[in-house]
């Protein structure tokens, strides 16, 4: 894992070439699959949604074969004659639903084939596109849980009538694209139809490969007619650059002093996230368009307006980072689809933004925005490319440093973000993590955490680490005086004692795979939270009776409030700490009879998990 480090910057000067655009990228590879032949794409992006369309042209029967300026992609087309028995397209949405209906032109249909993809892409429904493909002769079983890949396909793509939701654009697209190829006419009807420019791109696919189709608009329903037995042929195309990719650059020079040049940028395509530049300049940007590029200078005063992203969502995270400089007020809204993408970005931008001081109001569709202060923090990544890419701008503008988790997530759509970014005079650098994966062993003091852990890490062999006696370990170094943790806390404060807790955690997280014991307050802060996150977490429980008993043996502790009752305090705290215990965790271990019995437990849970164990 990488933490992206970002500190205040001043401005910004110099040119940069976006990567090429996303969603061309991956269409022009697919309908290069379909067809039969030789296609030549100049300026293919390199990332890792794109390779990921790439193995599955392979896996379908196309060689792929790449140069610096050309990608070269050689197709029997159709049927697809497949080698594979699963494909695997990683974590990139558009490549797995783009996929699925195409699984549906095999030769061998009748033999199942898997579709599966990353972690992250497991958690986003596909079951309104499998529903769809069912009416049109596909069988598609869910091999998990429902809604989510993997799932295991046969069956021919026939053509037919069905309907789709129009709430992500990506389903559409899917059955637009696979459709002109099932033996018989399709007729598509879309209920409330969001992101129509990505739907616009795939038309002009299919309308320079003279696909017949129409398309009618009724209210709130789009209707296409589709002929069926329709061939592809070849593409000889270049891929301009990516205006998603672009945004959190334009958006940058927008708020910092600049004099950037933004190269490869086609306004005459259909992406719609074009429309930045003209938000920006309705804004009060100073943006010159010219052929195939930008220029923007000088920082201009922003006024905050209200904008419909239906259209846009993956603008949102750049949107609310420039609403935090605008005047006023910025309303984001009619987006509720934003929800739905690598993240919660309605969530993820709120929850990052507010750690930086911004003022910001969330609702089931949208954001608020209002002019705010922005100062460094610590802040998530979810493990979201434009979430991360926004924040950074974020960073750039705030006083003090600012630190995002998951930035190698940017690889997903623009690797070479962090690199430009410096190029333009961004003060940008990386923090790694270690790969490795901790068990962690959360839960209120005296819940058993220590001895579980001990018997555990012998049965794994593994190192057992308790972050208490570190700390007190740390304490001596520092001041040649041991003193317990109670001790340390009551001489010194708990602001100095959370500190070098947090100090020492970080310390322990850096050493090879252990078995971590934690005390019962280190995984209150969010810091804290954001550095444990990402290893195997286990809750600790053990009967609430029995613990406050246990604790009282030693006298009130110091964590208690001295002029409440000891219970009280007890109870109250318990609650609390449990209450971050669940959310952080998804297992739970019960200590209520034996510590081999508890052990046998987390072992359990821990299989589930696909750790090793001896």
């Amino acid at each position: 894992m990488i933490n992206l480090i970002v500190k205040t910057t001043v401005k910004l000067r110099g040119a940069v070439l976006p990567p090429s655009s996303k969603s061309l990228s991956i269409r022009a590879m697919l309908f290069s699959l379909l067809a039969q032949g030789e296609s030549i794409l100049s300026h293919v992006l390199d990332s890792d949604d794109a390779l990921a369309a790439r193995n599955v042209c392979t896996a379908l029967g196309a060689s792929v074969n790449t140069n610096p300026i050309q990608m070269i992609i050689k197709s029997n087309g159709l049927p697809f004659v497949n080698t594979v028995s699963e494909i695997n397209t990683g974590n990139s949405g558009i490549t797995t639903l783009f996929t699925l209906p195409l699984l549906g032109l095999r030769e061998n249909g009748d033999i199942p084939i898997v579709l599966d993809c990353g972690d992250q892409m497991r958690t986003r429904p596909i079951k309104p596109l499998v529903d769809a493909l069912s009416a049109l002769g596909m069988k598609i079983d869910y091999l998990q849980e429902k809604n989510q890949c993997p799932v295991s396909i046969t069956g021919k793509l026939k053509g037919g009538n069905t309907e789709i939701e129009g709430f992500n654009s990506q389903y559409l697209s899917a059955l637009l694209i696979a459709l002109p190829s099932a033996e018989n006419d399709s007729v598509i009807t879309v209920n409330k139809l969001h992101e129509r420019p990505y739907v616009n791109m795939t038309l002009d696919f299919l309308t320079q490969q003279k696909i017949a189709f129409t398309h009618q608009s009724i209210e709130n329903k789009d209707v296409f007619h589709i002929k069926g037995n329709q061939r592809y042929q070849p593409l000889h195309q270049s891929i301009p650059g990516d205006f998603s990719s672009a945004s959190c650059l334009i958006a940058a020079a927008a708020l910092i002093d600049s004099n950037i040049t933004l190269q490869g940028l086609n306004f005459n395509d259909q992406q719609g996230d074009k429309r930045l530049v003209t938000l920006l300049q309705s804004m009060g940007a100073e943006i010159i368009i010219e052929k195939e590029q930008i220029k923007i200078k000088t920082k201009n005063a922003l006024k905050g307006i209200r904008i419909d992203a239906n259209d846009i969502p993956d603008l949102v995270p750049a949107l609310a980072v420039i609403g935090t400089q605008a005047m006023g007020k910025t309303e984001i809204v009619n987006v509720k689809h934003a929800r739905i993408k690598e993240t919660d970005r309605l969530y993820s931008m709120t929850e990052g933004l507010r750690k930086m001081g911004a003022n910001i109001e969330v609702h089931d569709d949208g954001l608020t925005v209002y002019q705010s202060n922005l100062k460094g923090a610590l802040v998530e990544g979810f493990n979201d490319h434009r979430t991360v890419m926004a924040l950074s701008i974020a960073g750039m503008i705030a006083s003090g440093t600012t630190t995002i988790t998951n930035a190698e997530a940017i690889n997903k759509t623009y690797p070479e973000f962090i690199k430009d970014m410096q190029s333009l005079g961004a003060q940008y650098t990386f923090e790694s993590l270690p790969q490795s994966k901790h068990i962690i062993l959360l839960g209120f003091k005296h819940v058993g955490k220590t001895a579980i852990g001990k018997q555990l890490a012998k049965m794994l062999e593994k190192k057992f680490i308790d972050v208490d006696n570190e700390i007190e370990k740390n304490y001596e170094k520092k001041y040649f005086t041991h003193l317990t943790c109670r001790q340390i806390m009551q001489a010194q404060g708990e602001a100095y004692f959370r500190e070098l807790e947090a100090e020492t955690l970080k310390q322990v997280l850096q050493l090879p795979e252990a078995v971590i014991s934690l005390g019962g307050g280190t995984a209150f802060p969010e810091p804290n939270q954001l550095l444990i996150k990402h290893h195997i977490l286990l809750h600790i429980m053990a009967p609430s009776g029995i613990v406050f008993e246990r604790i009282m043996v030693e006298g009130q502790p110091a964590f208690f409030e001295e002029k409440e009752d000891p219970y009280e305090s007890f109870s109250r705290l318990w609650d609390e700490r449990n209450a971050i215990y669940k959310k952080l965790t998804s297992y739970t271990v019960n200590n209520n009879t034996t510590v081999d019995n508890a052990v046998d437990e987390a072992i359990e849970q821990l299989q589930k998990q696909r750790v090793k164990c001896a």
